[in-house]
């Protein structure tokens, strides 16, 4: 049994887009996996509010922009913390929300 892809296909045979390049110089699969560790898991329109690892941060921030147009803020959480929090104002309140 294959996985499947973010999209519904089949992960390796997929026709959709997930693997060209649409944002930031990532992927839209890579885009897609670092906003799933950020967003709200009830509604992914919502404010985010999470703690992310430093390396992450480039494809978070860019994640954040593709999917709610709107910018990401980082904050340190402390000397030598390899993490850092990330809140954003998310999809909805943001400049292409449904209001």
């Amino acid at each position: 049994m294959s996985e499947k892809c973010y999209c519904g296909g089949e992960a390796m045979d997929c026709p959709c887009v997930c693997d060209h390049v649409v944002s930031g110089g990532y992927t839209r699969r890579e885009l897609h996996e670092a906003f799933e560790k950020v967003s709200n898991k009830d509604d992914w329109k919502d404010r985010i509010y999470a703690v992310v690892p430093v390396e992450d941060v480039a494809v978070v921030a860019q994640a954040i922009i593709f999917f709610t147009a709107t910018k990401p803020k980082f904050k340190g959480l402390g000397l030598g913390c390899d993490s850092l929090e990330v809140t954003a104002d998310g999809y909805r309140i943001g400049p292409a929300g449904d209001h």
